[in-house]
C-alpha cells in the first residue's frame, strides 16, 4: 500500500476551494486578531505567511493522504495514531 492522495485536481468545484479559502482566510483573521489584542504585539509577515502555509499543508495532508492511507489499513486503529505522533515529530 503506497502513501497517494486520492484527490482528482480536474474534479475540483470552484466554490468549494473558494469556500475553503474563505474558511482559512476568516480562521487567520480570527487567529492574528486574538494574539494582537492579547498579547498586544505582532510580527512581520513573512512569519504569518510560513507558520499559516506550514499549517494549511499538514491540514491537507493529514485529511488527503495520511487518513486516506490509514482506513485502507486493516489494523487502522493503531496506524492512525503512530502516524499522528511521526508526523508531531517531524513538524516539531
Amino acid at each position: 500500500m503506497t502513501l497517494q492522495s486520492k484527490v482528482n485536481f480536474s474534479r475540483l468545484n470552484v466554490r468549494v476551494v473558494l469556500k475553503h479559502i474563505l474558511g482559512w482566510c476568516l480562521f487567520i483573521a480570527y487567529e492574528i486578531s486574538f494574539v494582537h489584542f492579547n498579547a498586544g504585539s505582532s510580527y512581520p509577515l513573512q512569519d504569518y505567511i510560513c507558520y499559516y502555509s506550514l499549517n494549511i499543508i499538514l491540514f491537507y495532508f493529514n485529511a488527503h493522504v495520511l487518513l486516506a492511507y490509514a482506513i485502507k489499513s486493516s489494523n487502522f486503529y493503531l496506524l492512525i495514531p503512530a502516524l499522528m505522533v511521526l508526523e508531531l515529530a517531524v513538524y516539531l
